[in-house]
C-alpha cells in the first residue's frame, strides 16, 4: 500500500465533484473523465455529494454535501465540477461554492461561472434545431414550455433560447403555456396537470427543458387518453436512456455525455500543464428524431438523407458516410471506448462502394455482421444504427439513378435484419443480465439489511461486494458527527477482496482513507459517497472503480449500506446501554443490600430506643383520691418527641407534664429523655428545699441554654405544660410554657376555659420569665392535655382534623376521663382514613369526680 499524499512514486490525482454516478447524464460524464484521465497517466477521486443545498425529488439531497468538506486542495492538481450540482441554487450561490477551490486550477461543466474555463453543452444549437423540427416539418405553431427551476442557469438559458426561436419565426410566445417545473418527472405531470386540467389552453406541441420531464407528461397524456403524437406532440431535451423505449420513443436533443467528460478532462490537464485553454468549449448538439414527434424513423429520414447526399458528387460520397457513421458511433463510446477503429469504418466503407460496383467479394456482408454485433454490444440504442443503412440506401439510389438492382436491395435488407436481429439478442441478453445483476442487488441488500452486529455487517459488506466484483474499499464513520464532521474513524479496508484492518484507524482533515492506506502507484478510479440516515450523518464510503462501472450498482449499495449502518450502530448503542445498565443495576443492587443492612441496624437501634424510651414514660396511673387521670400516646415514628408525665410529690401533690419537642428523630428523644429528667429530678430537689415545685421550668430554660443551645450547629427547644395538683383543695398551679391550649370542660361539657401559654418554649430564650398561675375545679371539672399531633393530624387529602374540630367533640358532657380519650382517639384514626399518623399524637386528661 502506498501514502495517499502526492510523492514521486505516485500519480498525480485530479478531483470531480457531481451530485451522483447513477443517472445517465451524470454516469457518462464520469466515465468519459476516468478513462481521459487513466490515459494522461492520472488518478481520479469522484466525489458524489448530492445537489447543492437542496433537491426537490428528495428532501434528504442536501446530507450528501457533507462529503464535499473532503475535498483536499492539497492533495489535488486539479478539479472537475459539474454545474447540475447548482440546479437549486442561484449562479451567485454557486460561485461562492467555486471560490472555496480556486487555489488550484478548475474546470466546469456548465454552467458558465466567471474566470473559470467551461465545458457547454450547445444549447442554441440544440433547442434551435427541436424548436424548428416542430415548427418546419410538423407546423406546429402553439407550443408549450416545460421550463427549468427558476434561477438555474441552464434552465433559464433553454427557456430564452425557445422564446427567441419561437420569435424567429414569429409565433406567440404566451406566457399561460410557459409552465413552472424543477428537472423531476413529476414536474411534467403537474404540467400537464396544470395545461388540460386547470387552465384549458390551447396548444399542440411540448416542449421540455429535460427528458425527465417530458417522460412524466407522456406518462401523464396517456393517463388522459390523449394519444402522443395524434394529439399532441412532445419534445424533450439530453437523450437520456429511457428516451429510446419509451411508448412512444422520445424526439430529443442528444447530449454527448461522455465526449463532454473528455473534453472536459483534456481540458483541465492543459490548464494544469499551464496551457493558454479557451474559456469555453462548446459541444455540440445533435437531433434525435423518434416518434413522439410524430416522425417514423425509416420514411422522411430517407427523404432528408437522399436531399442531403445529393449535394454531394459521387467521389465525394465515401468522405460524407464515413463521417456520418463516426457520428452515429459517437453515443456508443461511453459505454465501450474506441469500439470500430477509424480504419475499420474506412473499409466499411470500401467494402460497400465495392459492392455498388459489381466487385462483391463478400467483404461487406462480413463487415455489417460485425458493425451490428459490436454496436448493439455498446450502445443502449444499437438500432439507431439502422440509419446507416438508411443512409446506404440513399446512396444506392444516386448511384443507381433512382433504380436499386434487386441484389444490392437485397444486401441492404439483409442489413437491416442483421442489425435488428443483433440488437433484439443483444437486447435479450441485456435483460436477462440486468435480472441477474437486480437479484444480486437485491440478495446483497438483503444480506446487507440482515447483519445487526456491527462485525458482522463488515464482514457481509465485504463478501457482498467481492460477489458484485468491488474489491477495495475504506469505509468510514464520523467520529462524532453531531459535533465535527472532519474527525473520522475506518472500520473496514479491503484491498483486493480481502480485510487489511482488525481494529478502526483514527484519522481526519479532508481524507477519504487512513495515510497509507490507498495505492497511488498506478492511476485508479475512486468513487466516494457519502453515508447518511434521513437527517443523520454515518460516514462515507471511498472505493476503487475497477470491474463495476455501473453507478447504480454504487449507489444502491450507498443505500443499503447508510441503513445497516444506522440499525447495527444503534444496536451497539442499545448493547452498550444494556450492559452499562446491568453494571448500574449490580451496583445498585450493592447499594440496595448496603441500604438495607443499614436500616436494619437502624431499625435495631430504634427499637432500642423505642424500648429506653417507654421506660422513661409512666405506665401506671397514680391512685388519688376523687381524682381520674387517663393518657394516650401514639408515636408516629420508632422514637418520639413527645413525652408526658405524672408523679406524686412528697407532700402528696399530683405533679402532671405534657410536651412536645422540636424534632421527629433520634435527637428529639434524647432531647425528651433530658428535659424530662430535669424535671423531675429539679421537682424533687426544689420540694426539699421547700420551693414550688413549678420553679424547675425556668431552672430547665437555664440548663439548656446554657449546655445545649446551638450544640452541633442544632437549635432543639420544647413546648411544655407542668400543673401541681392539691388533691384536697382541688386547685392546680400550672406553667404553659409555649404550649398547646388545654380545655377546661365544665360537668355539662361547655368548655369554660382554653389555657393560654404563660411563658415562652423552653430551650429557646435566656432568662424567660415564666409566670404560675392556679385554676379551680369544681365537681365533674375535666383538663384536656394535647399536643399538635391531634389538631393536625391530616387526611388523604391533606385536611387537617383542626382544633375547631377537637373543640366539637368534646363540647359534651362525658362520665369519665376515659370515655374523652376514646371519643377523640376514634375521631383522629376516623379522620386519618387509615393513614399512619404524621406527627406523634399524645393526650392527657385530669378530671375531678362529682
Amino acid at each position: 500500500m502506498q501514502n495517499i499524499d502526492n510523492d514521486e512514486n505516485n500519480c498525480p490525482l485530479i478531483g470531480f465533484l457531481t451530485e451522483s454516478v447513477c443517472g445517465l447524464y451524470q454516469s457518462n460524464i464520469w466515465l468519459g473523465i476516468s478513462d481521459t484521465a487513466k490515459q494522461n497517466n492520472y488518478g481520479l477521486i469522484c466525489y458524489a455529494g448530492g445537489s447543492l443545498n437542496a433537491s426537490s425529488w428528495d428532501p434528504f439531497e442536501p446530507q450528501r454535501n457533507a462529503i464535499y468538506n473532503l475535498v483536499d486542495i492539497h492533495r489535488l492538481q486539479g478539479l472537475i465540477i459539474s454545474g447540475s450540482l447548482g440546479s437549486f441554487i442561484t449562479v451567485q450561490e454557486f460561485e461562492t461554492f467555486y471560490s472555496k477551490f480556486n487555489t488550484i486550477p478548475v474546470v466546469s461543466i456548465g454552467p458558465e461561472i466567471s474566470s473559470v474555463p467551461t465545458v457547454l453543452f450547445d444549447n442554441h444549437s440544440g433547442m434551435r434545431q427541436l424548436i424548428s423540427h416542430l415548427v418546419m416539418v410538423h407546423e406546429r405553431k402553439r407550443i408549450a414550455f416545460i421550463r427549468g427551476p427558476e434561477g438555474n442557469e441552464e434552465a433559464e438559458l433553454r427557456l430564452k433560447i425557445f422564446c427567441d426561436v419561437l420569435r424567429s419565426y414569429n409565433l406567440e410566445i404566451s406566457a399561460d403555456l410557459i409552465v413552472p417545473g424543477d428537472f423531476s418527472r413529476e414536474a411534467g405531470v403537474k404540467a400537464v396537470e396544470f395545461l388540460v386540467d386547470t387552465s384549458k389552453v390551447h396548444f399542440d406541441a411540448v416542449v421540455a427543458a429535460n427528458d425527465y420531464m417530458a417522460l412524466g407528461a407522456l406518462k401523464a397524456f396517456q393517463d388522459r387518453h390523449i394519444s402522443v403524437p395524434d394529439d399532441v406532440l412532445v419534445v424533450g431535451f439530453d437523450d437520456i436512456e429511457e428516451c429510446a423505449f419509451a411508448m412512444p420513443s422520445l424526439t430529443t436533443i442528444r447530449q454527448p455525455m461522455y465526449e463532454m467528460g473528455v473534453k472536459a478532462a483534456e481540458l483541465l490537464f492543459d490548464k494544469i500543464e499551464n496551457k493558454k485553454v479557451p474559456k469555453t468549449v462548446l459541444v455540440s448538439a445533435a437531433l434525435e428524431v423518434r416518434q413522439s414527434c410524430g416522425c417514423f424513423r425509416f420514411g422522411e429520414t430517407a427523404t432528408s438523407d437522399t436531399q442531403k447526399i445529393e449535394k454531394f458528387s459521387l467521389k465525394n460520397l465515401p468522405g460524407y458516410l464515413h463521417h456520418e457513421i463516426v457520428r452515429e458511433l459517437e453515443p456508443m463510446r461511453s459505454r465501450t471506448s474506441g469500439i470500430i477503429s477509424n480504419e475499420e469504418i474506412r473499409e466499411f466503407v470500401e467494402s460497400f462502394f465495392m459492392e455498388l460496383d459489381g466487385k462483391a467479394n463478400g467483404s461487406f456482408s462480413n463487415a455489417i455482421r460485425q458493425f451490428a454485433w459490436r454496436t448493439a454490444s455498446a450502445s443502449e440504442d444499437a438500432a439507431g444504427f439502422l440509419r446507416v443503412v438508411a443512409l446506404l440506401r440513399s446512396i444506392a439510389l444516386i448511384h443507381f439513378s433512382d433504380v436499386i438492382p434487386y441484389h444490392i436491395d437485397e444486401l441492404l435488407q439483409d442489413a437491416s435484419l442483421c442489425i435488428v436481429d443483433a440488437a433484439a439478442r443483444v437486447q435479450a441478453h441485456r435483460r436477462m443480465e440486468s435480472e441477474h445483476k437486480g437479484i444480486r442487488l437485491r440478495d446483497a441488500g438483503m444480506a446487507i439489511a440482515s447483519a445487526f452486529d456491527l462485525k458482522q455487517l463488515l464482514d457481509v459488506i465485504r463478501n457482498e461486494l467481492v460477489a458484485l466484483g468491488i474489491n477495495n474499499l475504506w469505509l468510514s464513520l464520523y467520529r462524532n458527527p453531531m459535533l465535527s464532521l472532519r474527525e473520522y474513524s475506518c472500520i473496514l479496508i479491503m484491498s483486493n477482496g480481502s480485510r487489511v484492518i482488525n481494529e478502526p484507524i483514527n484519522f481526519e482533515k479532508c481524507k477519504i482513507a487512513p495515510d497509507g492506506s490507498i495505492p497511488l502507484c498506478t492511476p485508479g478510479s475512486f468513487l466516494v459517497v457519502p453515508l447518511f440516515f434521513r437527517n443523520e450523518q454515518i460516514g462515507f464510503m471511498t472505493l476503487l472503480v475497477d470491474e463495476c462501472r455501473d453507478g447504480l450498482v454504487y449507489e444502491t449499495l450507498r443505500q443499503h449500506i447508510s441503513s445497516a449502518l444506522k440499525g447495527a450502530l444503534l444496536m451497539k448503542k442499545v448493547q452498550e446501554q444494556s450492559l452499562a445498565l446491568e453494571s448500574a443495576n449490580h451496583q445498585l443492587q450493592k447499594l440496595r443490600d448496603a441500604e438495607h443492612a443499614y436500616l436494619e441496624a437502624i431499625k435495631h437501634e430504634l427499637e432500642l430506643g423505642r424500648e429506653i424510651q417507654g421506660s422513661f414514660l409512666p405506665r401506671e396511673i397514680p391512685k388519688v383520691n376523687g381524682w381520674e387521670i387517663q393518657f394516650a400516646f401514639s408515636p408516629a415514628r420508632e422514637v418520639s418527641g413527645d413525652f408526658y408525665d405524672f408523679f406524686t410529690l412528697p407532700n402528696g401533690h399530683i405533679a402532671l407534664v405534657i410536651a412536645d419537642v422540636s424534632g421527629k428523630d433520634v435527637s428529639a428523644a434524647l432531647f425528651m429523655a433530658l428535659i424530662r429528667t430535669l424535671i423531675r429530678s429539679l421537682s424533687e430537689m426544689q420540694h426539699k428545699g421547700e420551693t414550688n415545685a413549678l420553679t424547675t421550668i425556668a431552672t430547665t430554660n437555664k440548663y439548656l441554654i446554657n449546655h445545649h443551645y446551638g450544640n452541633n450547629g442544632r437549635y432543639m427547644y420544647a413546648t411544655l405544660f407542668m400543673a401541681i395538683l392539691d388533691p384536697a383543695s382541688g386547685v392546680i398551679s400550672y406553667i404553659n410554657a409555649g404550649h398547646n391550649h388545654p380545655a377546661i370542660i365544665d360537668a355539662h361539657g361547655t368548655i369554660r376555659q382554653w389555657i393560654a401559654p404563660s411563658g415562652p418554649a423552653v430551650g429557646i430564650i435566656p432568662n424567660a420569665t415564666f409566670e404560675q398561675r392556679k385554676l379551680g375545679f369544681d365537681p365533674g371539672d375535666m383538663m384536656f392535655l394535647y399536643t399538635d399531633g391531634v389538631t393536625d393530624a391530616r387526611n388523604s387529602e391533606g385536611t387537617m382534623f383542626s382544633k375547631a374540630k377537637l373543640a366539637e367533640i368534646i363540647s359534651s358532657p362525658f362520665s369519665s376521663a376515659s370515655e374523652i380519650v376514646r371519643k377523640v382517639e376514634g375521631a383522629v384514626t376516623e379522620h386519618c382514613e387509615g393513614l399512619a399518623p404524621h406527627d406523634d399524637i399524645t393526650m392527657l386528661v385530669l378530671r375531678r369526680d362529682t
